[in-house]
């Protein structure tokens, strides 16, 4: 209706009434164009307000902001402090035995560069297996294929393979053998002698995928050694130094008695022949034993049952801690009775335990030098069934025995008689790894003045 209304109002007059309409619209136009004129300026003014506060009292604006444009990537240029990335030598299979530095041997720089790369991908290690590398100076390398017309590493993997078959065969065995990582051949002058670098050798010069090393610093000439082998082409010498470098076993030979440092009291009364004491050579445990001497050429049961003592206490491949204990470890039974036989109910028995020599003895600072101090360590008296509860004769020392201290002289007064022998403290140990517990009964022989140590029956029995 109002549409109908406006309509017939517009055909009665219609130019006023579309003036006056044009004139409110061009109002209303007006109006709101100045509200937005008004609107866009106080929002402009307020921006540069905000603008103002935000920024310091002189701002410089580029004149020109720069595209960025497409360039191609440049690796950063060296400086003189950056490091160049690590290059492994050249190495070759030589002889069976992988080998570094055989055209251009390493600096003692690049010797530690190839120890750090090895160990940062280190080879598997076998938990009941020993790994050994080898290191030569150039001139040891060189002088040995020329002076024998054999190379360095056909000779020692020759060794190799004689340890590898023995301690395989031992009892108990060393399953995993014996393994030959690499050789090395390093620049003269690094080591003047090769003294300089056994402790290295021991520590296997810190590569974690071997348990020693065996470096030859000066010309090797090993049909000059005492204990080399024409025939077998073997120098067991230089093998028996392997025990120690990679297997962590001791000398035998230390425990052993000289009589010329024990010449007191305690031996006056004993035959000559029995105040030495070869333990290094006793048929029982040491002869023929690579951790006897020079001369040995097998691993007896009392070293194999070292290693399987070392595997046990998961120190085969801990260089710093084998090293360590690389002496006479302190196993030894807590209660331990002697039976000495019935014939000798009532007898006195007196017990040394070898002490370090003085320091004003020659030599004294030899592992080897002893003396038999005139306070023995136990004192009493066989029952009537000839036994004695000894206990243990090594009580407060710690993990390790030393050399020095190792061997025990006991004597027996029976009636008018005097009986001897020796003991140390592989007897003990024996005890422990043969399964004999922490309590044990020893039997064993002692000697008169008519016994000859050569051909003294030195086997010790247990039960």
């Amino acid at each position: 209706m109002f549409w109908r209304a406006e309509r017939i109002e517009l055909e009665k007059n219609p130019r006023p009434k579309v003036f006056s309409r044009l004139k409110e619209f061009a109002g209303i136009m007006s109006l709101m164009v100045s509200a937005s004129v008004l609107v866009f300026l106080a929002v402009g003014f307020g921006a540069w307000l905000g603008y103002q506060s935000a920024t310091p009292r002189e701002i410089i604006l580029p004149t020109e902001t720069p595209l960025p444009t497409a360039t191609p990537f440049q690796p950063p240029s060296p400086t003189a402090t950056s490091t160049p990335p690590y290059r492994e030598p050249v190495s070759q299979l030589i002889d069976g035995l992988w080998t570094y530095g055989q055209d251009q041997p390493l600096t003692e720089e690049e010797l530690a560069g190839l120890v750090g790369f090895l160990n940062s991908d280190p080879l598997p290690m076998e938990e009941d297996a020993y790994y050994v590398t080898f290191l030569a100076s150039e001139t040891a390398y060189g002088a040995f294929a020329q002076d024998y017309g054999e190379s360095l590493q056909s000779y020692l993997l020759r060794h190799v393979a004689w340890m590898d078959r023995q301690i395989r065969a031992a009892d108990p065995p060393v399953e995993g053998g014996l393994v030959a990582r690499r050789l090395i051949v390093i620049e003269d002058g690094i080591w003047d002698h090769h003294l300089d670098v056994r402790g290295f050798d021991y520590l296997a010069h810190g590569l974690e995928d071997s348990d020693g090393a065996w470096s030859f610093i000066e010309r090797y000439c090993p049909d000059r050694c005492g204990f080399y082998n024409q025939e077998l082409g073997l120098d067991f010498g230089l093998m028996h130094e392997w025990i120690h470098a990679i297997f962590k076993l001791p000398d035998h030979y230390a425990l052993d008695f000289h009589a010329q440092y024990g010449r007191s009291g305690v031996l006056a009364e004993i035959p000559e022949p029995w105040r030495s004491y070869w333990a290094g050579d006793r048929p029982d445990i040491s002869r023929t034993d690579f951790a006897m001497g020079g001369g040995g050429s097998t691993l007896r049961s009392y070293s194999a049952l070292q290693l399987a003592e070392r595997r046990a206490r998961g120190i085969v491949h801990d260089p710093e801690r084998a090293w360590s204990e690389l002496n006479f470890l302190n196993q030894v039974p807590t209660n331990v009775v002697w039976d000495l036989g019935s014939g000798l109910a009532g007898a006195g028995v007196t017990v040394y335990r070898s002490q370090p020599c003085p320091s004003w003895y020659f030599n004294s600072d030899a592992s080897a030098c002893k003396i038999l101090g005139p306070v023995p360590v136990l004192e009493g008296q066989l029952d009537e069934q000839g036994r004695i509860a000894v206990g243990n004769l090594f009580a407060g020392y710690e993990n390790i025995v030393p050399m020095k201290e190792g061997v025990l002289f006991i004597r027996v007064q029976a009636g008018e008689e005097i009986l001897f022998r020796w003991l140390d403290i592989r007897d003990f140990n024996l005890a422990i790894w043969e399964g004999f517990g922490d309590s044990v009964m020893m039997r064993f022989n002692l000697a008169s003045a008519d016994d000859n140590p050569e051909n003294f029956a030195w086997e010790v029995e247990y039960e």
